[in-house]
């Protein structure tokens, strides 16, 4: 089963993808056994946070900053589960390797 919208898709199967779309970005997680929702939650405040961090955000940002970005999702996400929700705790980590 597929519930389609304009800019943010729900894939239903064994495991669940579930993705949102910022501009040229496509953010996808995969995961099994959550909620869909909190999960699309979780995609809009991380790209809120690289939005902060980069000042308008483009996927250039994660190719040429590929540390910052690693450091970042890290701070947001450990095991599976998120773990810093305040975007300046975040990114505070990111900020001391700039």
């Amino acid at each position: 089963m597929v519930l389609a919208q304009k800019e943010r898709n729900i894939a239903d199967g064994k495991e669940t993808v579930v993705f949102n779309r910022f501009g040229n970005i496509f953010m996808a997680f995969v995961v099994e056994n959550e909620n869909e929702m909190y999960i699309l939650s979780l995609i809009n405040n991380l790209m809120s946070i690289y939005d902060r961090f980069f000042t308008k955000v483009c996927e250039l940002h994660f190719i040429y900053n590929f540390k910052e970005t690693h450091i970042i999702l890290d701070n947001y996400i450990a095991n599976g589960k998120c773990i810093e929700n305040d975007p300046f705790e975040v990114m505070k980590h990111a900020y001391y390797i700039k």
